[in-house]
């Protein structure tokens, strides 16, 4: 087991507060009210969707007020050199001119989002989970163009898109990812369907669909494979079988863990029971993962994964919700992707539902129990509730070989420095670096937009995408249950930035070809109803009325704060002696590491440390 180290809240080559935003829903501004209880920001993603370069951002809020009774919306805010914009933003939901279906209650457009070129045109398509369409689930689907999102020849996808067929309550789109799975050089979409039914008995067992990417968009060319565990045509060669409550397709990856070309699939189930057999180990958890061939996920090739699992760190124990949350990503540097796993009900040192992470690395035969470890919160920070990696993304922050995770723990409790009264359920994120170094975020982090605040969940979903092209990733934090003055459970977004400098151009992935104004209604080929005209957007990167911030200190600006902690002692002169053992590859500040100004990070500079700690030398450099 790994404990991470403390978190600082100043950025160490990883993130910086510098022009972070804060993206609400503010009332009467860009055609758009905030409301009470719509969870702007339960779910986030990013995509390139106008092909400029630049990731763009959709926030969804399930619960908005659009239609009867309220079928949710998502909002999108395009990247520029300079971060996000809401120049040519956008406002989607389902009474949306040209968009299939109309809003209702309980559609919950919005629930879930996922990104991909599913007609491989080299712009980023958005699928939204509508996981109460008609009873049993749906899945929007807007495509990219040079002028961003459109509805042209937008797609809802429904039961039939499924197989075997859905149930009421099934709950399709709930959980949603893209990949390239039979390696055609279309994203496919993965769609999570976790209260499926198999019969009476075994309720909520869920499953997954594979819909494959074409010219013509999802599903054009036909093709759609379903998971379950262990009946009919889907037996699967780990010996599981599907239960009551299993949970199934509850959360969903994407990644290369074998590095062959094809994406695979991982698919949480955690309400999994340990053994199987029974329930003598209920809600344990376990992750199932598929490998990617040219005919899609292979259902009989397959691994099982859990903390019983042999050589596996940990151990299997009632409502750990092993599965609740993955994300895929090389954190290494090999080439192979790697496995995070959410265990956020974990319990560890009599601290119940801390949370923590599993993290199994790729290799050439696939993911591997071999240097696999369960990450938790530093000794002191951990505190019963705090739902550690109840989120999980992964970026490169740092411009190294190796891609950080990201854990959200949306029910952190955060004091002010002055002490009570605390903030329960204000909610913080932490990047974990390859060194186990932990750097730490959250509203009342130096610099940082509004103030953490008693349940705002911040840290609820996370998202990476390079908004301003510098060649770094940027993180989206949503806050679903923000509130906005006296506008309760609004939700809101904050956007960190990456500190890696900018680069000196911005290169686009393409040249956008000429498309109509969105302003410009068109007729559509398949519905003859017009173009999209989407409302403006309505995120807004402004703080609600009275949220103040606390100007930045510039990070680490101490010769020899190599953690950039703000003070210079033996944990400094330990982060080099283990850089010089070449036990880690970098250090959170290198440019403050070479204390005697030799031209080198070495023992001399880590001796020089140790003395000004124990008060031998009275300065540094001395």
């Amino acid at each position: 087991m790994f404990t991470l180290a403390a978190p600082n809240d100043v950025a160490a080559n990883g993130l910086a507060a510098d022009d972070n935003e804060f993206w609400t829903q503010i009332p009467g501004s860009l055609g758009n009210e905030a409301q009470a209880d719509e969870s702007t920001g339960y779910a986030v993603t990013s995509g390139d969707f106008n092909g400029d370069g630049y990731d763009d951002l959709a926030a969804g809020a399930p619960s908005e007020d659009v239609g009867p009774g309220g079928g949710g919306a998502v909002s999108v805010v395009y990247g520029t050199s300079g971060g996000l914009t809401d120049e040519g933003s956008q406002y989607w939901h389902q009474d949306v001119p040209g968009v299939v279906d109309s809003a209702e209650f309980p559609d919950t457009f919005g629930w879930a989002l996922a990104s991909g070129d599913f007609n491989n045109d080299d712009y980023d398509d958005l699928a939204i989970g509508v996981k109460g369409e008609a009873g049993g689930g749906a899945v929007a689907v807007l495509y990219g163009s040079g002028a961003g999102l459109t509805a042209e020849g937008n797609q809802l996808l429904d039961e039939g898109a499924a197989t075997p067929p859905l149930g009421p309550g099934s709950d399709f789109g709930w959980s949603l990812t893209s990949g390239d799975f039979n390696g055609d050089g279309y994203d496919d979409l993965a769609v999570g369907a976790p209260h499926w039914n198999i019969n009476d008995d075994d309720i909520d067992a869920g499953s997954a669909y594979v819909i494959f990417g074409a010219n013509a968009g999802l599903g054009a060319e036909g093709g759609t494979i379903g998971y379950t565990q262990g009946i009919g045509i889907f037996v699967k060669a780990c010996g599981c079988i599907s239960e009551r409550f299993d949970n199934f397709g509850y959360s969903l990856a994407a990644g290369d863990f074998d590095d062959d070309g094809y994406d695979d699939l991982a698919v949480g189930v955690p309400g999994e029971d340990l053994p199987e057999t029974n329930a003598s180990v209920a809600n344990a958890g376990a992750v199932n993962v598929f490998y990617g061939s040219d005919a899609g996920p292979d259902p009989i090739s397959n691994q099982f994964w859990h903390q019983d699992s042999p050589d596996i760190v940990g151990g299997g124990e009632p409502d750990d919700d092993f599965g609740r949350s993955m994300a895929a990503g090389d954190t290494n540097g090999d080439g192979h992707d790697d496995l995070a796993i959410g265990v956020p009900r974990e319990d560890l040192d009599g601290i119940s539902n801390q949370g923590a992470f599993a993290r199994l690395y790729g290799s050439g035969s696939g993911l591997a129990s071999a240097g696999n470890g369960l990450y938790r919160q530093a000794d002191g920070e951990a505190e019963s509730g705090d739902a550690f990696a109840w989120s999980l993304t992964m970026g490169n922050f740092d411009g190294d070989p190796n891609t950080e995770v990201v854990a959200g723990a949306p029910f952190e409790t955060l004091c002010p420095p002055q002490g009570p009264p605390c903030a329960g359920g204000a909610g913080s994120i932490h990047l974990v670096f390859v060194t186990n170094y932990i750097e730490g975020w959250h509203q009342d982090s130096p610099g940082i937009l509004d103030l953490a605040e008693l349940n705002d969940h911040f840290g609820w979903a996370v998202a990476v995408g390079d908004f301003d092209g510098n060649g770094g990733d940027d993180l989206a934090v949503g806050v679903p249950d923000e509130d906005l003055g006296a506008i309760t459970d609004a939700g809101a977004v904050n956007v960190i930035y990456s500190d890696k400098p900018p680069a000196a151009t911005n290169t686009p992935t393409r040249t956008p070809t000429a498309t109509p104004a969105l302003d410009t209604p068109t007729p559509t080929a398949t519905t003859g109803q017009p173009t999209n005209t989407p409302t403006p957007a309505a995120l807004t990167n402004t703080p609600p009325p009275g949220a103040t911030s606390t100007p930045t200190p510039p990070a680490g600006s101490l010769i020899g704060d190599v953690d950039c902690s703000g003070n210079v002692n033996a944990i400094d002169a330990a982060f080099l002696l283990q850089l010089v053992a070449q036990l880690i590859s970098s250090v959170p500040c290198p440019q403050h590491a070479d204390v005697n100004a030799d031209g080198a990070s070495n023992t001399i500079d880590a001796a020089l440390i140790l003395q000004f700690g124990a008060g031998m030398i009275d300065t540094l450099p001395p």
